[in-house]
Order: C-alpha cells, then structure tokens, then sequence
C-alpha cells in the first residue's frame, strides 16, 4: 500500500506507529521511503503472484494445467464496469503450476489486462471437468515491470 506523510519518519517509526493499527491476520512486514518524484508503486504495477492451496487435490489436475496451457485462446466471461463481458484470459497468465496441495498463479495485473484468480480457477476446473475443492487464495507477491522483466515491486 501506499501511505502518504508528512515530514521525516524512519521505517521502524512508520511500522511502530501502523501495527497496532492493523487486525492481526494482516500484518506489515516491511516499509520504505520512496521520492514523491518516484513513480507511484502501484502505477508500476504489472502482475501478481498467487497460491491456491486446496484441501483436496482433484485427480488428473495436474494434466489438466498442462492440457489448459496448451490452448492458443483461453474464453471466459468477465464482471467489468458496464457489465459481464467476454474475454480471452490466456495472454493474462504468465505462469500456472501445481505444486504440492497449491495451484500457483503469475497473473496480470495492471490498468490494461487484469485476471483474478477466482477467474481463471473457475475456467481451470470447468475446463478440466473436475469439481473444484475448498481452497484458500493467497497473493504471495506483486511485481513490477522494467525493460520487459519483471521485478519484485519492493525492489523498483
């Protein structure tokens, strides 16, 4: 998140004063500085990575992420402003692997091309014809873009 200040104030003084601010299940880890003539980090913001770590693994999913990957187009329908709209979300997923008990996603996430999680799990598993389990969706990352590669966005 971005917080604007007032004045000088190291990231200890920053962190000590939200903390306590904050519910315990969301917690800040870190905090910088960045120039006001800085880009806004958020306005860098390119995609995100996400865990989806279910409580059962359905048989198959996994041939079934590959068999997904393989398709040149990829139709969903998306909720936007004006109302649901058809799209193509395969040139939005830059990464989808099961690891374990966990899907992990690298998914646009920007002005131009956004796809949420929940969209393109709801299209993993109506594609592969398997009922989708409980699971808990994490953003474990989010990343910037800079000549083409993307960068942790702590690090721009």
């Amino acid at each position: 998140m971005e917080v604007p200040i007032e004045g000088e104030m190291t990231a200890q003084a920053f962190l000590d004063k939200l903390r306590p601010a904050l519910p315990p299940d969301l917690p800040c880890l870190s905090a910088r500085a960045v120039d006001d003539r800085h880009p806004a980090p958020m306005a860098q913001l390119a995609a995100a990575m996400y865990e989806a770590k279910m409580e059962t693994v359905p048989e198959g999913l996994g041939d079934a992420v590959k068999r997904f990957l393989e398709q040149k187009e990829i139709p969903a329908v998306r909720k936007t402003k004006t109302g649901m709209k058809p799209c193509d979300i395969r040139p939005m997923i830059y990464d989808l692997s099961l690891n374990g008990d966990a899907l992990r996603m690298c998914l646009a996430l920007c002005e131009k091309a956004t796809c949420k999680p929940d969209l393109l799990l709801s299209s993993l598993f109506e594609f592969a014809g398997l009922e989708r389990p409980r699971m808990l969706v994490t953003r474990t990352q989010m990343f910037g873009e800079k000549d083409g590669v993307f960068q942790p966005l702590e690090e721009m």
